[in-house]
């Protein structure tokens, strides 16, 4: 599960932050909190503090006391995991999690980046959209559409939709006419691999790449 801290800024490197993340107890249960891997090695880092409780889990980080160390920003910087235990649901569901300013009602959070002698708060807390990929139509099949649908979009005019993650079927990182072809391929030639994940069911896009994903898709 991905989650990102999304702010509109001049500033090009942010040197600490913070945030808290809120979830339903009776569905997820965090159990670990670790640096991602954009951070500096734990050496480096002046300060790294977590907290975990049944309703969420929190983080704190300073990179460095004076604002030598710094990370760029930018999509695609990892910069904590949070591990669950699914303590609930049916398979195939998915289960809420939200940035939060208080966890379980005790430790107070606050969402906030420190970026180049300025201390911001961020505009948005989000997620990443979901969506299945290979459903460029959105709507909740991968099916012969979706083929369709992404060569009026390439070669006709037509629309390509609010997520064009899902027309990447080949997670390849761009948008082209090999993506209908491998759709082609998995329907209709046996043997032939599906597209990547998120596939069987709605998820978040794990490959850092320029093709975006504006909003989730209906069915997610």
């Amino acid at each position: 599960m991905s989650a990102i801290h999304r702010i509109t800024t001049e500033y090009s490197l942010f040197a600490s932050f913070g945030f808290a993340i809120c979830n339903d107890p009776g569905e997820l249960l965090p159990i670990d909190v670790d640096p991602g891997s954009s951070l500096p090695s734990a050496s480096q880092i002046f300060f790294y503090d977590t907290y975990i409780e049944p309703g969420g889990a929190g983080v704190a980080c300073i990179l460095d006391g004076v604002g030598a160390v710094t990370i760029p920003t930018g999509v695609g910087q990892h910069i904590t995991t949070v591990q669950y235990q699914i303590i609930g649901g049916t398979p195939g569901e998915s289960a809420a999690i939200n940035y939060c300013e208080v966890v379980d009602g005790q430790v107070s959070y606050l969402n906030w980046l420190y970026f180049e002698g300025a201390t911001l708060l961020p505009e948005q807390l989000l997620g990443y959209p979901r969506f299945k990929r290979g459903d460029g139509n959105a709507d909740g099949e991968v099916d012969i559409a979706d083929v369709v649908f992404g060569l009026s979009g390439l070669f006709t005019g037509g629309p390509l939709g609010n997520c064009r993650d899902a027309l990447d079927a080949n997670d390849d990182g761009t948008v082209n006419i090999a993506d209908p072809i491998y759709t082609v391929m998995y329907l209709f030639i046996p043997g032939s691999p599906p597209p990547p994940p998120p596939f069987t069911f709605c998820g978040d896009d794990q490959t850092p790449d320029p093709v975006d994903c504006e909003q989730s898709a209906p069915q997610c």
